[in-house]
């Protein structure tokens, strides 16, 4: 892939990514799990600077508040910022109980008009052994699991948001807020090539205490960030494909009665990409040493400490993924990507590159959710047709929008 001027992004450019590469986000609104610290926080500052509407979900215990201030602090102070008066919201969410997951996606769903941005970055680190409320391994659970149900659950406002025009930029100096397809991000680790090569993903045994993985920390966190590549090559890139447009894709008004039309130059997807922060996250050297105890804790952190990456640098393959205008003129090569150079994609370990193992993770995650939540917990992941085009300019209480 030739670099585009002005985008940034692979090493033919010979620069990364930067804050400034990020354009016009003006009426986007991005969703962030695990972004009240480190690189993601450092994502959601630069999309609010950019002018999106940006949702913290978290728990109240990862100090929301203070990273909401953070937000606003760089908003203010920042010169590229468009935005120094930003729209933030802070969600409510334990990503650790399905229940809760399901009711605030649901609320989600009702509440907000769109969703163009999707960040899943939520997770332990590298921690010792523990559980769910649901009784599986808590890595699996906040890591995957709960991201798996959360963007099933938020799948009929993102199929919304395909379909509805871009949004008006509410900036008269601004460029046009570009892109138009909602993208999911999941973030994974260079980390996820020491899973176990038993994470198999054959049975529910795998996450419990009896596991083998139970009793090694980086196990455990890696086999988490395996489970988000497997999930977005394998598991959503094949679904979030829309289906072929009609014969007629030129933008028209829709008179009364009729459906709305597609956007011409709207690609028939939700892109989903997993990306990689770098080989050593911000803060991981410190969760090393707490994980492993004084002596082999200590050992770790003093290799590990040289490679670890300021939330800038960590941020820089996310934002990429999420923003770049780029995508969106080749969404085919994009879509279900794995990026740790913003512009590159890598072909990851040999179990990432797994079909298989892949298939068997999507097994295993629709059953876990039924089986706690029930056989209705789940919405069709697939689109279904040409119906879904006028289901999606619906909204809660106030029937269909009106075409622009």
């Amino acid at each position: 892939m030739t670099a585009r001027p002005g985008f940034g992004g692979s090493r033919q450019s010979g620069r990364a990514y930067s804050d400034e590469d990020v354009p016009n986000l003006h009426g986007k609104i991005a969703l962030l799990t695990g972004a009240t610290a480190g690189a993601s926080l450092h994502v959601a500052k630069v999309l609010a600077s950019k002018g999106a509407r940006v949702l913290l979900l978290a728990r109240r215990e990862d100090n929301p508040d203070a990273a909401l201030e953070d937000i606003r602090q760089h908003c203010f102070e920042h010169d590229h910022s468009l935005n120094p008066d930003p729209d933030l919201a802070f969600v409510k969410c334990d990503l650790a109980n399905l229940e809760d997951v399901k009711r605030v996606a649901d609320d989600l769903c009702e509440r907000e008009i769109r969703l163009d941005i999707v960040v899943c970055d939520a997770g332990l680190g590298v921690q010792t052994f523990d559980v769910s409320v649901d009784g599986i391994d808590r890595h699996f659970a906040v890591s995957h699991l709960g991201h798996f149900l959360l963007i099933n659950r938020l799948l009929p406002l993102l199929r919304r948001t395909a379909y509805a025009p871009p949004p008006a930029s509410t900036s008269p100096s601004a460029s046009p807020s570009s892109g138009a397809a909602p993208r999911i991000i999941c973030v994974s680790s260079a980390l996820r090539a020491a899973a176990p090569s038993n994470a198999s993903f054959l049975s529910h045994a795998e996450l419990t205490a009896e596991s083998d993985a139970a009793s090694s920390p980086l196990a455990l966190y890696a086999r988490a960030k395996l489970a988000a590549v497997l999930f977005v090559k394998f598991g959503l890139a094949p679904r979030m494909n829309a289906p072929a447009p009609p014969p007629c894709s030129s933008d028209v008004q829709a008179s009364a009665g009729d459906s709305p039309r597609m956007h011409s130059d709207r690609p028939r997807a939700i892109l989903a990409l997993a990306t990689d922060p770098g080989p050593v996250h911000p803060g991981q050297p410190a969760q090393l040493a707490q994980a492993y105890g004084p002596l082999l804790g200590s050992a770790a952190k003093l290799v590990a400490a040289p490679f670890e990456r300021t939330p800038v640098d960590a941020a820089r393959s996310t934002l990429w993924a999420a923003t770049a205008p780029e995508l969106e003129q080749d969404w085919e090569r994009w879509q279900g990507a794995y990026v740790t150079v913003p512009g590159q994609e890598d072909a990851g370990c040999a179990m990432a590159r797994d079909e298989t193992r892949g298939a068997r993770l999507w097994a295993m995650s629709e059953d876990l959710v039924r089986k706690r939540l029930g056989e209705d917990a789940l919405q069709p992941w697939t689109w279904r047709g040409d119906e879904d085009e006028g289901e999606a300019y619906a909204t809660p209480g106030q029937g269909r929008w009106l075409s622009p």
